[in-house]
C-alpha cells in the first residue's frame, strides 16, 4: 500500500465537492471533464440529493477559487457546493 504525507507534499486542506447534475443522462460527459482537475484524489457517484462527491487536496484559498472555476466552465452541472476539511492523516 503507498501512503501519502499531503502536507509534506504542501496541501493544507481537502477539497470535498457536492455535485448535483442537470441531466443524468451527461453524466459521463461531466465525469470526463472532472477529470481534468489537477490533483484530483477520487470522483464517487452517489444516491440521493447530490450525483457525485469530488476530492481535491488544496494548499491555498487560491487553490479553493481556481477548483470553483474550473467546476464553474463544466456544463451541465446544476450546483456544486464545496467542503474544506483539514488533512489530519496521510492518504492511503
Amino acid at each position: 500500500m503507498i501512503t501519502l504525507d499531503l502536507n509534506k507534499l504542501g496541501y493544507d486542506a481537502f477539497a470535498f465537492i457536492f455535485i448535483k447534475i442537470a441531466n443524468k443522462s451527461e453524466v459521463t460527459e461531466i465525469y470526463n471533464q472532472l477529470l481534468k482537475i489537477p490533483n484530483l484524489l477520487e470522483i464517487i457517484r452517489h444516491i440521493g440529493i447530490y450525483d457525485m462527491r469530488v476530492l481535491v487536496p488544496v494548499a491555498d484559498i487560491k487553490d479553493v477559487f481556481n477548483l470553483k472555476e474550473h467546476i464553474r466552465k463544466i456544463k451541465g452541472i446544476e450546483l456544486a457546493e464545496i467542503s474544506l476539511h483539514e488533512i489530519i492523516f496521510p492518504w492511503q
